[in-house]
């Protein structure tokens, strides 16, 4: 049963070896508990219209939720374990 409802199950998911590069409304965004993101590469990418805060790798939930974050290639990110 996913601890987050606007996600929609994506608890305990596994991210690995994506390039979101120059993208133009942020990157990889994580709002589920208990995932793993790994060999990622995350650069160059802009703000969502309309918004300011720009990420490259963005863990939304507070104490970042048990997710794990390894190895991965950013230039901005506010969850690093």
């Amino acid at each position: 049963m996913p601890t987050n409802p606007a996600v929609g199950g994506a608890d305990g998911s596994q991210v690995t070896d994506n390039d979101v590069l120059g993208n133009a409304a942020n990157g990889i965004r994580v709002a589920s508990k208990d995932n793993t993101l790994t060999l990622n590469t995350a650069h160059g990418n802009a703000a969502f219209p309309g918004q300011t805060n720009v990420f490259d790798l963005r863990d939304v939930n507070e104490d970042c939720d048990n997710n794990t974050w390894q190895d991965n290639v950013f230039v901005n990110q506010d969850c690093i374990h």
